[in-house]
């Protein structure tokens, strides 16, 4: 799951890795969100990650957005202990902050896309 918590004009579709996710997991789901999505997009997506297996969850967050409605998705995964999760975040916000100091502790931040990439690749070598 990709979301984006920035400015409207900022938000671009499609996650820059996705092409190289479908060779690792070629069953893999591909999700996007950002906090001007509606209700019906983050139900759905909130459904979808309750039937996962695993989750990898990608934050792109620039300082002053609030994440709007993308907290209840970011909630979930942090609380839930069903499902095997990989998080990254990128950029600094103070919101976001405060949720990750109070759910999963692990997460990795603002990696290079080569150090992130290693770092899911030990992440899915781990889960055979």
């Amino acid at each position: 799951m990709y979301i984006q918590i920035k400015a409207l004009d900022q938000i671009a579709f499609g996650f820059p890795l996705s092409g190289w996710l479908k060779e690792q997991f070629p069953d893999i789901t591909l999700l996007d969100a950002d906090n001007f999505s509606d209700d019906l997009v983050i139900n759905q997506e909130l459904k979808m990650i309750k039937e996962a297996i695993n989750c990898l969850l990608f934050i792109e967050a620039e300082p002053d957005a609030r994440p709007g409605k993308t907290v209840r998705l970011i909630e979930f995964v942090l609380r839930n202990k069903q499902t095997r999760t990989f998080i990254h975040l990128k950029g600094d916000n103070e919101v976001l902050k405060k949720m990750f100091s109070l759910g999963k502790a692990d997460f990795n931040k603002d990696l290079t896309d080569e150090d992130l990439k290693q770092d899911i690749l030990v992440w899915k070598a781990v889960q055979k």
